[in-house]
């Protein structure tokens, strides 16, 4: 797994250089992993997947993109200084709430962990939580910095979405359910995991969470390819609307309930 995994991140690296897609000092302007190397060696079986890390090329080399490969507890959701404290950026603490959810803590107790001023994660959150996200595979579906998508240069897109998914692939074991921090139904990651299976975009299940704004909690089974059998679920409002108690708080509700209907409470 090691050398498959440091392989895509060479694969990243040359196409930063092909393209000139460089910071200030030279720094090839990616992330490959969220997540140590053994979490996508002996993981929880699910998976967390954005869109694409953010920051422009004057952001490149403020990531240790190698930190992944020497600290088999890393996770940039717990770990890693987005403007405040490690962990006490408002995006990590949305995703530390779903990590809540998925161990069986009610909403209001995940929500709780979201406004809560003390920056430690550690004290925010339960021992659980902080485990499943040190054992859940983490990634974007494209590994190339952009402050917008459309910021990346289309080929880095495309490719990057070829190495998103033999990334995603490569997670062992196949991840049961892969929560993606998705904008809406035809945004990345959704689109990109669903036509790499060769599945329709049609949602099987969709709860809307606001629609005034258009934010709707979406799941749809994929029923081909590698990773056939698998849950994916679409959370638009963690990252849209990341600390927002009047669309955050529903969709943790509807993110527990749903959970608890397929069976996928973490243990």
């Amino acid at each position: 797994m090691r050398s498959r995994l440091e392989a895509l991140s060479g694969e990243c690296v040359s196409l930063c250089e092909e393209r000139g897609w460089l910071g200030e000092t030279g720094t090839p302007n990616y992330r490959l992993l969220y997540s140590s190397v053994e979490s996508f060696e002996q993981g929880s079986g699910l998976a967390i997947v954005g869109m694409n890390p953010a920051g422009g090329p004057g952001n490149a080399h403020t990531d240790d993109v190698d930190r992944p490969f020497r600290d088999p507890g890393y996770s940039a959701y717990l770990d890693d200084n987005w403007g405040a404290e490690a962990g006490a950026a408002r995006l990590q603490r949305a995703i530390q709430a779903i990590a809540m959810i998925f161990v069986g803590a009610s909403a209001s107790k995940a929500m709780e962990a979201i406004e809560d001023p003390n920056p430690r994660p550690e004290e925010r959150l339960n021992s659980k939580a902080i485990a499943f996200l040190r054992n859940t595979p983490s990634m974007n579906i494209i590994p190339f910095r952009g402050s917008r998508l459309s910021d990346v240069p289309l080929p880095l897109q495309e490719r990057g979405e070829e190495i998103g998914w033999r990334l995603l692939c490569l997670a062992h074991p196949r991840p049961r359910c892969i929560v993606t921090l998705a904008n809406h139904v035809d945004g990345l990651p959704w689109m990109t995991i669903l036509r790499e299976s060769g599945q329709r975009r049609r949602p099987d299940y969709q709860e809307s969470i606001n629609r005034r704004l258009s934010r709707t909690y979406r799941e749809v089974q994929l029923v081909g390819g590698e990773l056939a059998g698998t849950l994916v679920i679409g959370l638009p409002a963690i990252v849209r609307d990341k600390n927002r108690r009047d669309i955050t708080l529903p969709l943790l509700e509807i993110l527990r309930r749903r959970l608890q209907q397929h069976g996928i409470p973490s243990s």
